[in-house]
């Protein structure tokens, strides 16, 4: 089973997300945090994919697999899934369970924890 850890601001994003999440993959193991306790909240969960607003390097570390979602004039996102970068222009909902499908297709049961 995967972990979603999310952070993704603002808030109503996230909990829109985790409620379709946990609707349409209820296997999937989620939990919601505010950005500011990200590096906190990966720390704890050990998650495979998190999505954010800032994939940093900390995210990278904590996770093999992340979502950056950028709001600005739209919604886009920049994925990253066991290495494999994709850039998603209006992200909806169903671009992003494609990718906790994918990041479930490349996680073991523990997270792979990439270190530089």
């Amino acid at each position: 089973m995967i972990r979603v850890l999310i952070t993704v601001e603002p808030r109503m994003y996230r909990e829109v997300l985790i409620f379709a999440l946990r609707r349409r993959r209820p296997l999937v193991e989620s939990v919601l945090a505010e950005s500011a306790a990200l590096d906190r909240t990966a720390g704890k969960f050990e998650p495979h994919l998190i999505v954010c607003n800032q994939a940093t390097q900390k995210v990278g570390d904590s996770a093999a697999s992340w979502i950056e979602v950028q709001v600005k004039d739209g919604l886009d996102a920049v994925t990253c899934v066991d290495g494999k970068r994709s850039e998603i222009r209006d992200l909806g909902i169903d671009d992003s369970l494609v990718t906790v499908d994918e990041a479930e297709g490349t996680s073991t049961s523990e997270p792979t924890l990439i270190h530089a």
